[in-house]
């Protein structure tokens, strides 16, 4: 065993050129956090040169045995597999059934259906420079983490479009693929030289895994097919990647492709009773065990309290895309060339046998007897040639009896019809999807014709879009790992740009820009008008924003520089605008307040004067009043010297003393009373005249003594 080296580095190693990890002593201390340290460090350590020739060799033979029985297990699959990238590829073979050289036409239900998808979800997924987007975790009141989301999304559409040519080949090859086979993988690793995320896609058939298994998170082994030149073998040997070993090549050729397997499998090789996730690369035909890689990263590693190792996740660098599931349950997805098999043979059989038809009667054929005197062998006659022969014509005709050949039934041709309606219908191909539609229908009816056919192609769609979404987290997670600061910061190019800092999941997610749901140009631009028509002008959203939809939906170009760019002088004055208006509505408020003020004033002292004329009116109403009773007293013969205190009785009955400027006066001698006497008598003790002012009670006359009126 070799002895345990200890990685202290903590940032990723330089993409200068790739570097091979140090050597390890399987299960010394820290074993398990050396591996993972040095894988996502960029310095992978090799386990294979730890281990001795007997181990290696009971490894190579663990993955093997488990790579066939995975494939047995898959045998059905496969074979459907085949025959549907036959039909994809329109492949023919020689038929001598009914006869040689009969029709063989495959017809293109399979590929137009393929074709169809990937025509719709490319443009639809590559939509201009932009396919990322982000999504920010948790309250954002400052913008900081929009902005870090912004910054992200930016140098991984970069990245995509720029950087990693191979992503748009690939992904157009996947979206042609996957509808056929119903399954399709893409590995991203990290490309130390270029410094930059790599991807590779994986045919179905090259990924090798057991059918009966859920996810290839949890299997045991899954078994990745590839091929490598000789060169490129030893360039990793001698990089100290790969186990300098003698390896016996395939076939003859030393520049013939040799085939390599990449298993994904859990070894307990530290025997501590738990099988850890590694990454085994294997040759093929001489079964030589060149590399054994963690498979696993820092924190994928799960520990109880006391720190005990209790799970080890394997880091997935491998992304599955999924057409249909499988009813049964199956790892392996269904594609349209297992659900169009059928439809795609029995029309195939139809086309060829009314071919078939119309060739034997084209042809013709048939018997000639003995009595007509011709040469023998075979006889051919050329289009406008008579010949001459030695018999008569009566005698030709009752001698030569040609084949009986039925014609092409209609029923078939009406069957054919059927099943390609039919194999349509499975395939989503509608004639409406296709640009084909009556002249005059409406544009309305097309719409909806357009939403109602692609119901079950946007199933599909969303499918791929949560894939596309796992492939996307690998590739952040490789940035977070080895991207450097300055290549980040000189395609971003803003000061606040930290790659450390960005590219943490905490506060920031991606996910592609496509919008699954609107894959067509009627449907984004019909959504551009919804938005344009319900919030043009509205103060609650975003003009801006909203006229970069608008102008995306479009698939306008270089929208960026349709906008108006801010002036600061026009932002200046129309600050100083603002404030200025801000001020002379807030002189109209005081105004109108002053207003309303002097308005009540006003009204209060209208109030007040007719209160005050009242008030005037109402000595002159008493002084009648009083002239009244003393001209009625008179009139009587009753003479009172104490008639003041009778008014002021009047005044006490009428509230006078409320009223301005009168004041109750003391009873006294020049106010007292006095009784009333008889007619024509004196007052009895009266007090004094002119007691205008004085309070009496009540003025009770002599019963005898009563006036007689």
């Amino acid at each position: 065993m070799a002895d345990l080296a200890i990685v202290e580095a903590s940032d990723p190693v330089s993409t200068d050129e790739a570097v091979a990890g140090p050597t390890i002593e399987v299960g010394g201390e820290g074993y398990l956090d050396l591996l993972a340290r040095g894988d996502a460090q960029g310095q992978p350590i090799n386990v294979a040169d730890a281990l001795s020739e007997g181990e290696l060799s009971r490894v190579s033979v663990f993955c093997t045995e488990g790579f066939q029985r995975d494939k047995s297990s898959r045998a059905d699959w496969e074979s459907d597999f085949d025959a549907a990238m036959e039909m994809l590829r329109q492949e023919r073979t020689e038929k001598d059934f009914p006869f040689e050289g009969c029709a063989n036409v495959q017809y293109p239900l399979l590929t137009t259906a393929c074709l169809q998808f990937n025509a719709r979800s490319g443009p639809a997924i590559m939509n201009g420079p932009d396919v990322v987007k982000p999504k920010i975790t948790g309250d954002d009141p400052d913008g900081l983490k929009a902005a870090q989301g912004d910054r992200v999304s930016e140098y991984m559409s970069f990245q995509l479009m720029e950087e990693m040519p191979e992503w748009q080949d690939e992904t157009d090859a996947l979206l042609l693929h996957l509808p056929a086979a119903g399954m399709a993988f893409r590995q991203i690793t990290w490309d130390a030289p270029h410094a930059r995320p790599k991807s590779e896609f994986i045919s179905a058939k090259n990924l090798i895994v057991n059918q009966s298994c859920q996810d290839l998170q949890t299997v045991p082994l899954f078994t990745k097919v590839f091929t490598r030149y000789p060169h490129q073998i030893v360039e990793k040997q001698r990089q100290g990647q790969w186990r300098d070993v003698t390896i016996q090549w395939d076939g003859e050729d030393e520049e013939q492709p040799q085939d390599m397997m990449e298993c994904h499998v859990r070894l307990d090789l530290d025997e501590d009773g738990y099988a850890e996730p590694y990454v085994v690369t294997i040759h093929k035909t001489s079964e030589e065990v060149l590399c054994i890689n963690a498979g696993f990263w820092p924190n994928d590693i799960m520990r109880n309290a006391k720190g005990d190792v209790t799970c080890v996740y394997r880091k997935l660098l491998i992304q599955e895309y999924r057409f249909f599931p499988d009813p049964e349950g199956g790892f392996y997805g269904l594609g349209f060339g297992r659900l169009l098999a059928a439809h795609n043979d029995i029309i195939n059989t139809i086309i060829n046998q009314l071919l078939d038809a119309a060739t034997l009667q084209n042809a013709g054929g048939g018997f000639i007897g003995n009595g007509v005197r011709l040469n023998g062998g075979r006889i051919e006659q050329a289009p406008g040639e008579w010949r001459m022969i030695n018999d008569t014509g009566q005698s030709l005709k009752d001698n030569i009896v040609p084949m009986p050949v039925p014609s092409p039934s209609a029923a078939m041709f009406q069957m054919l019809g059927l099943m390609i309606d039919s194999g349509k219908e499975v395939a989503g191909i509608k004639d409406v999807l296709s640009g084909e539609a009556p002249a005059n229908q409406p544009a309305t009816t097309t719409l909806a014709l357009i939403e109602q056919g692609l119901t079950g192609y946007t199933a599909v769609t969303k499918r791929v879009y949560r894939s596309l979404k796992g492939e996307f987290d690998i590739i952040f997670d490789l940035n977070a790992a080895f991207l450097s600061q300055e290549e980040y910061a000189r395609v971003v190019d803003d000061q606040r740009a930290d790659v450390r800092a960005d590219f943490n999941r905490k506060n920031v997610d991606v996910r592609p820009a496509a919008d699954p749901s609107s894959t067509t140009a009627p449907q984004r631009l019909g959504k551009a008008q919804f938005l344009w028509a319900t919030f043009n002008g509205d103060p609650m959203i975003d003009q801006v924003e909203l006229r970069k939809r608008v102008l995306d939906a479009g698939h306008i170009e270089d929208i960026e520089k349709l906008m108006a760019k801010p002036d600061p002088m026009k932002e200046k004055l129309g600050q100083e605008a603002a404030g200025m208006d801000l001020a002379q509505k807030h002189e109209d408020i005081e105004n109108k307040k002053a207003d309303t003020i002097l308005k009540l004033a006003q009204a209060g002292r209208a109030e007040a004067e007719t209160t005050a004329k009242s008030i005037e009116v109402e000595p002159t109403k008493r002084a009648l009043a009083r002239e009244d009773m003393d001209a009625d007293f008179q009139h009587a013969g009753i003479v009172s010297g104490g008639m003041g205190g009778m008014a002021q009785q009047l005044d006490n009955a009428t509230g006078a003393e409320g009223f301005e400027g009168a004041q109750p006066q003391p009873t006294g001698p020049m106010g007292g009373g006095g009784v009333v006497g008889p007619v024509g008598g004196n007052p009895v003790d009266a007090g004094n005249e002119g007691g205008l002012a004085g309070d009496v009670g009540p003025v009770t006359p002599e019963p005898g003594n009563l006036p007689q009126v």
